[in-house]
């Protein structure tokens, strides 16, 4: 009776993900993070009437598995700048404390980017 290679491969990748360093699972956090929060802050600063020029440019600091401080900046499609300033709280990176600003002024401060 043959197996199926599926649960096989599927078990492989499991341990491999699980075979990184901290600071390896802290480099793919930053990553992920990065390109999370570029796009849903985008949308959240859409959703408050300041529509973005493009996606925000993000640079991101890793403290743990699921808590990443987020600094991006970016300008609105009027040519004002934004900038987006966090920190993530959960895996998806969409959950935390981020504050939005256009010209220097607050737009919004959220806990969940594009919720």
């Amino acid at each position: 009776m043959q197996r199926p290679a599926a649960p096989v491969a599927v078990l492989a990748l499991a341990l491999g993900l699980f075979a990184c360093t901290s600071s390896q699972q802290r480099s793919i956090n930053a990553s992920v993070a990065r390109n999370t929060v570029a796009v849903a802050g985008a949308k959240q600063f859409k959703d408050t009437g300041h529509p973005l020029e493009g996606l925000l440019d993000c640079t991101t600091r890793s403290k743990s598995a699921t808590s990443v401080d987020v600094t991006c900046t970016g300008k609105t499609k009027n040519g004002e700048a934004v900038t987006l300033t966090g920190t993530t709280a959960d895996a998806r990176q969409l959950k935390g404390a981020f504050i939005g600003t256009v010209a220097g002024q607050q737009v919004f401060k959220t806990s969940c980017l594009g919720c």
